[in-house]
């Protein structure tokens, strides 16, 4: 019901004319719809931040390996037949997951992406999402992220200096949600190309613990 009323970023105006409505309503009605309304005004609530799982474009943190791949050869004809390009070889839909990852190419607000996949644990599940773009198209993939999942929680900037020595500025945002993180930078390894992490709390936390485990080796 939740899901269905609320969004993320822009549905919180109407989260909070959904909330008003019912409650004026339970004034006026018999004890039963007070006891649902009630219901509901708590389930808005406690779901208000989170309506939605973390996910891009069908891929949901936490799903299978095998549902990963199916769904990624499925992307790769998508996008053969949306650019005119003749159907994919089985040999091309074959490597398109080897090496513990998945790769194809998506479009987003008309700007090209490559996507890779990364999964995890046992059994393996999808824990990481890398996103790489031509860095021009930065705005326009920040917009689309901010329309899905609100303002970002951190902006911040920061300085990057080519071998010629020219500085260029880099921006890089941050969504933190219950789920995991977001994190999209206008300049990756180069000023030309722009990346998206998108990864699970589960993925943090093994990070974080890797981190640990080095620090307490001898040396360090």
């Amino acid at each position: 019901m939740a899901k269905g009323i609320y969004k993320r970023g822009k549905g919180k105006e109407t989260a909070k004319k959904v909330i008003t409505k019912i409650l004026r309503s339970s004034l006026t009605h018999s004890t039963p719809f007070r006891l649902l309304s009630v219901f509901f005004f708590v389930l808005l609530i406690t779901g208000i931040s989170y309506a939605e799982p973390l996910e891009f474009k069908g891929f949901i943190m936490g799903m299978p390996k095998e549902e990963v791949e199916i769904k990624v050869r499925q992307k790769i004809i998508e996008y053969n037949k949306q650019q005119g390009y003749s159907a994919p070889s089985k040999y091309e839909l074959d490597i398109a997951c080897i090496g513990g990852a998945c790769r194809y190419k998506e479009i987003i607000k008309d700007k090209n992406v490559v996507v890779r996949l990364f999964w995890g644990g046992d059994p393996p599940k999808l824990d990481l999402i890398f996103m790489s773009f031509n860095s021009d198209s930065y705005q326009v993939l920040k917009d689309a992220l901010t329309e899905k999942y609100g303002q970002p929680h951190e902006v911040k900037k920061e300085l990057l200096q080519n071998r010629m020595g020219a500085v260029f500025e880099s921006e890089i945002a941050t969504w933190k949600l219950k789920e995991g993180k977001i994190r999209i930078k206008k300049y990756g390894d180069t000023i030309e190309e722009g990346t998206v992490d998108i990864y699970s709390s589960e993925f943090s936390k093994g990070v974080q613990q890797e981190k640990e485990k080095r620090k307490a080796l001898p040396g360090f």
